[in-house]
């Protein structure tokens, strides 16, 4: 047996308490009858004391009290044996709602373990799952967990969705065999609408095992695929694939702030071309403010701002980019030490600003699709190859044997709650 917090054993010290107290027992006083007191002296006492072990049966059970009270802080832990099982399977619960899953899992063993491929690892009981919009789990997490599973090898029915991969790929010594299964009919669904005058632009995504792609598709109001609120904030998008309400973004025109001094008038000249070429692309105006002086107007209306200058950068929650000559950076422009602020990274001229794709930098820094990622991941479905599943091994040890701890508080509790209705039952019955 072993203790979680053996310092409380240090409390059976006051079983001391309840001893003394019937030790030092008192009684009533013996009456002697006389015939005279004219030779007795006054006393007070009515009562005498004696060192002298009282009402046995009582102190034993408040004894009994203290010590189960004591071995309950200390957690008592008793270790028992058990011995592996051989082969448990492991379930990704999306995979059940797929008929022929649920056939397969039918033929497995009936005595073989089988448990839900998620956090805990629960049991696995045949029934309908009614919840067919399952998380993706975090692949990597739960591998991690498996090393806890009193088991020699383990088989993984899974989705194996890429997006369900984070983090370093885990050390663990289990023998473990991932099954991929087949994720189905590639997925579509609409993920972003802007209104661009008199049209809707919708960006769908399409995803299969192997490859995820967006498509963009422009549309004019009074097409019969989608449906407009009246605050002309949010749009319904029907279709065969998928119908739901999303919002209705506007494509606003995107405000640019450039200040730059003379002697950097030609990277001027390529971030502005950049930006040019940007606004093609999207199909969208984007206005380059081109400033020499100090600027006194707020940044805040702007989008973003390129700091061409050796003046003093401006204090803005405004995306940044400023010029910070780099010899040994790896790319045209780099993260800088905040969030928003980015680093312009050398001098620009035709050959740099193509092969190093200027364009494409400034496009991912104007973030006009941040909340995209959270939304892609419902229609994600490219799935890892096998055998990039395979965790590091560190040497499978196949030990059949293995050490359980069993909490003894909660018999103790009841132990506890018997002790206690007997000693008051004992108590009122003595008087004590």
């Amino acid at each position: 047996m072993i203790f979680l917090n053996p310092t409380y054993l240090w409390a059976l010290l006051g079983l001391a308490v309840p001893l003394a107290i019937h030790l030092w027992s008192k009684k009533e006083g013996r009456t002697i009858k006389i015939g005279s007191i004219q030779f007795l002296k006054q006393s007070d006492p009515k009562k005498s004391s004696s060192i002298k072990l009282n009402e046995l049966w009582l102190l034993l059970l408040r004894l009994l009290v203290l010590t189960i009270l004591v071995l309950i802080l200390a957690a008592p832990q008793l270790k028992t044996k058990g011995e592996n099982i051989p082969l448990t399977y492991l379930i990704e619960p999306s995979l059940l709602s797929y008929e022929n899953v649920n056939s397969l899992i039918d033929t497995l063993e009936e005595d073989a373990e089988k448990k839900l491929f998620q956090s805990g690892f629960p049991e696995y009981q045949k029934e309908e799952f009614e919840e067919t919009d399952f998380s993706i789990p975090n692949y990597w997490q739960l591998t991690k967990e498996m090393e806890d599973l009193h088991t020699d090898s383990i088989v993984v029915f899974t989705n194996a969705f890429t997006s369900g991969f984070r983090g370093k790929r885990p050390e663990i010594g289990k023998n473990i065999n991932w099954i991929v299964l087949d994720p189905g009919e590639p997925k579509k669904g609409f993920v972003e609408a802007v209104q661009k005058g008199d049209k809707i632009e919708l960006i769908s995504v399409k995803s299969d095992y192997q490859s995820l792609r967006f498509e963009k598709e422009l549309l004019p109001l009074n097409n019969d695929g989608f449906v407009i609120n009246e605050n002309r904030d949010s749009i319904m998008i029907s279709s065969s694939e998928d119908q739901k309400w999303m919002s209705l973004n506007k494509a606003d025109s995107l405000n640019v702030l450039v200040r730059y001094d003379e002697n950097r008038i030609a990277e001027m000249k390529y971030i502005r071309a950049s930006f040019r070429a940007i606004s093609n692309y999207l199909n969208r105006e984007i206005a380059v403010k081109l400033i020499q002086e100090l600027d006194t107007s707020k940044t805040e209306k702007y989008h973003f701002i390129v700091w061409l200058s050796e003046t003093p950068v401006p204090k803005t929650e405004v995306p940044l980019l400023v010029f910070k000559q780099d010899s040994l950076a790896n790319s045209i422009i780099e993260e800088g030490a905040s969030a928003k602020v980015f680093h312009l990274t050398g001098m620009l001229n035709a050959e740099n600003s193509t092969q190093q794709h200027l364009p494409e930098h400034l496009l991912s820094l104007l973030g006009l699709h941040e909340d995209l990622g959270e939304k892609v991941k419902e229609y994600d479905r490219r799935v890892m190859d096998s055998n990039e599943l395979l965790p590091v091994s560190e040497g499978i040890v196949k030990n059949k044997d293995f050490s359980e701890a069993l909490d003894l508080s909660k018999y103790l509790w009841v132990l506890l709650g018997l002790l206690l209705i007997s000693e008051r039952i004992l108590s009122a019955y003595r008087k004590q």
